[in-house]
């Protein structure tokens, strides 16, 4: 990975097929599986562009989840850590109400709110992007 470059951590395919200005890394599993993946970037001298929790979504509301990162002058940003660690806390009491959620609903329903906030997720970065 280049250093220089700002990298966009996700697991949302749409991100994936619709964002070309910035290097991508696709992380397989749900929001908790990108923000460690951010965390380890971030013990290896990256710093948080983009705020992991990004419009006040919570975690029990998608699993979907993109965060921008870029090369930090330090060997470890503590800000970012920090901010990193209360979303995974967060992430992590949360992702059995997520789960419940899909599971009451029907096929068609489940893939309609799966599709829903993978759109929200773009979104969110999109506008992470422009600012």
């Amino acid at each position: 990975m280049e250093r220089q470059t700002k990298i966009a951590i996700t697991n949302n395919d749409m991100v994936i097929d619709s964002v070309e200005s910035v290097a991508l890394e696709f992380v397989e599993g749900d929001a908790s599986n990108v923000l460690l993946r951010v965390r380890d970037l971030v013990h290896k001298g990256f710093v948080l562009v983009s705020h992991p929790s990004a419009g006040s979504l919570k975690p029990d509301e998608s699993p979907y989840r993109t965060v921008l990162v870029a090369p930090g002058d330090a060997e470890v940003d503590f800000r970012s850590l920090a901010i990193l660690e209360s979303a995974l806390d967060a992430t992590r009491k949360f992702r059995r109400r997520w789960a419940h959620m899909l599971r009451s609903a029907d096929g068609t329903q489940a893939q309609k709110i799966k599709d829903d906030m993978k759109t929200l997720d773009l979104l969110l970065f999109k506008s992470a992007l422009d600012s």
